[in-house]
């Protein structure tokens, strides 16, 4: 691979940045099938999956530095959170009354796609990171490459939690609770309901919350998982009954349960690819974060 072949990695940036730039443009065009096949659940998920793969691994391929490809990632994500910006404030401009209320423009399944798109594309990189013999000193750019991937998908998944829990929650409707743990999970599983939607909310509920085990965990890699699994419980408590006493929605007992098992689930994936590495190289590298 040509990443880790070239010696003079500044001398290419010329070549790096064009192809940084459709990189980002196939980012785009990997979400684009999804998004034509709303409802056909199976499609959505893998074609999301195998078209980002194959990007990022085109990119691995012709691109000389992984920084570029983390700036392809933030670029992608955050160029899709100002399109739906741009988009609710064209939908407000042209209502009657604009900007006295959110205009509900898609569901949750086209946020997953993004998400998809850029968690396979980042979960290429790393393992790509995994494999690559010691010899090859890669940390630095993989530092760069986390640090710039995160930063347009952390200004989506930040735009995400407020539109998910906030925004198209208005204050005023009917609200309801459930506290007996597992009474709605089950009906899921058990009730006459749509497998779509029941996917949505089972694995809405988990992985909305495993970027943020991930993050916490990189920047406190110390901390144990009792301590931190106090994060993710104050964070959805609090959610939980801002919607019974504002009345936005349905207070659960199962979405904490199922928004503390995608942050232990987030959390998990940093000490699992430290150890991995750690055995690759057998203790020649502790980590790769």
């Amino acid at each position: 691979m040509r990443i880790l072949l070239r010696k003079n990695k500044k001398s290419a940036v010329w070549i790096d940045l064009p192809l940084s730039a459709a990189l980002f443009a196939g980012y785009l065009l990997c979400v684009r099938p999804s998004f034509d096949s709303i409802g056909r659940l199976a499609f959505q998920i893998f074609s999301a999956l195998g078209l980002s793969v194959a990007c990022t691994l085109a990119g691995l391929l012709l691109i000389g530095d992984l920084k570029f490809i983390g700036l392809s990632l933030s670029l992608f994500t955050a160029g899709i959170t100002a399109y739906a910006l741009y988009g609710q404030i064209m939908a407000q401009l042209a209502a009657g009354e604009p900007f006295r209320r959110w205009i509900y423009l898609f569901y949750y399944d086209r946020p997953m796609t993004v998400a998809l798109v850029w968690g396979a594309a980042f979960f290429t990189v790393i393992l790509f990171r995994l494999l690559v013999p010691a010899k090859y000193d890669l940390s630095a750019g993989f530092k760069n490459f986390i640090r710039y991937a995160s930063a347009g998908f952390l200004f989506f998944y930040a735009c995400f939690l407020l539109y998910s829990f906030v925004l198209q929650r208005p204050p005023g409707n009917q609200s309801s609770y459930n506290l007996i743990p597992f009474k709605e999970i089950v009906a899921y599983f058990t009730g006459p309901t749509d497998f779509y939607e029941d996917f949505m909310y089972l694995m809405g509920n988990v992985f909305c919350f495993v970027p943020m085990g991930f993050y916490v965990k990189i920047y406190r890699k110390s901390w144990k998982i009792p301590r931190l699994l106090l994060i993710p419980a104050a964070v959805s408590v609090t959610v939980e009954l801002s919607q019974l006493l504002l009345k936005t929605g349905h207070c659960d007992i199962d979405d904490v349960i199922l928004n503390i098992l995608g942050f232990f689930l987030g959390a998990m994936i940093v000490p699992l690819c430290d150890k991995a590495r750690r055995l690759i190289t057998r203790g020649g590298e502790t980590g790769i974060f």
